[in-house]
């Protein structure tokens, strides 16, 4: 009896609690009280993945040839080209994270190693490290020798340590090793620190040799004066001018001596026509005297 009576009343609590007393159902608070979504969290390595396959200036995917900024963002050479060419064609907001790169001058074009099981569609990595083989998809860390422009996983120059490049042999120093695609600020820190010095070093050398230049080419212009002028004077001496003959004359000095040449002569001619027009009224036995006709030109030469 008693079994059956605690059943009936089980049984009477479950439908009290389902229905409500008008007959329709009893809501529970999940449908009541609307609780905030939070944001779509994104996987980290999801996030590097797409940062090593797409150009950091166009967000287009990566096509070789490839270049490198000093802060070690990758980029389609292409892209960077058109962005020197043209700067107002590029987004202000985009603009402003390569504000840094000037010329090509402030860019490395890659020096990379093709993955061979590379097809474009199995998702495999299009690139690899030369030493290790690991995949460049954004799950390893690797470097830029910014001298020649090799790339490696940072693991390779750990295990293989040295100062030569492993692929091409050429020397390197440690300034020269560049971390692609920093994640942490410490390390975006230390990269724009170092492109500050060096830019600066760069700076005081051009401005040093351009001063050493100068004078260099003070020098050597002072003595192409002095051998200038001593041929000079070496062919005065060699030229048979007699210094007796007088002043030179330039082109204003002879006109003024012509204008009063003909000048002279035109007074002549005028005395002379007077004294024979004279001569005809003069006396017989009277001696004719038309002086003697002298010029500028007779008096000066």
């Amino acid at each position: 009896f008693y079994a059956k009576k605690k059943k009936k009343q089980k049984q009477h609590s479950t439908t009290f609690a389902t229905m409500g007393g008008d007959g329709g159902s009893i809501p529970t608070r999940i449908e009541l009280v609307r609780v905030k979504q939070g944001k779509e969290k994104v996987s980290q390595e999801a996030v590097l993945v797409a940062v090593w396959q797409y150009c950091s200036l166009t967000r287009e995917p990566l096509e070789p040839p490839l270049v490198a900024c000093e802060l070690g963002r990758v980029y389609n050479k292409e892209a960077i080209l058109k962005h020197l060419l043209d700067k107002s064609s590029t987004p202000p907001d985009v603009a402003d994270s390569v504000k840094h790169i000037r010329s090509l001058k402030d860019v490395k074009q890659l020096n990379l190693t093709e993955n061979p099981n590379f097809d474009g569609t199995n998702g495999t990595a299009r690139f690899l490290c030369p030493v290790t083989s690991v995949a460049m998809n954004g799950r390893h860390r690797f470097v830029l020798l910014w001298g020649c422009g090799c790339v490696f996983s940072e693991r390779a120059l750990k295990e293989v340590p040295g100062t030569n490049c492993h692929k091409c042999g050429r020397a390197f120093e440690e300034d020269d090793v560049i971390l692609l695609h920093p994640t942490k600020a410490d390390e975006i820190s230390t990269l724009t620190t170092r492109m500050q010095t060096l830019r600066k070093k760069a700076k005081a050398e051009k401005k040093k040799n351009k001063e050493a230049g100068g004078e260099a080419a003070a020098g050597v212009d002072e003595a192409k004066a002095k051998e200038k002028k001593a041929k000079r004077k070496e062919a005065g001496e060699h030229s048979g001018r007699d210094d007796k003959k007088g002043p030179t004359v330039n082109s204003a000095m002879l006109a003024q001596i012509q204008a009063d040449l003909k000048k002279s002569e035109a007074e002549e001619e005028e005395k002379r026509k007077s004294k024979a027009y004279n001569s005809i009224f003069k006396k017989k036995g009277e001696k004719e005297d038309y002086g003697k006709i002298t010029g500028f030109a007779q008096t000066f030469f």
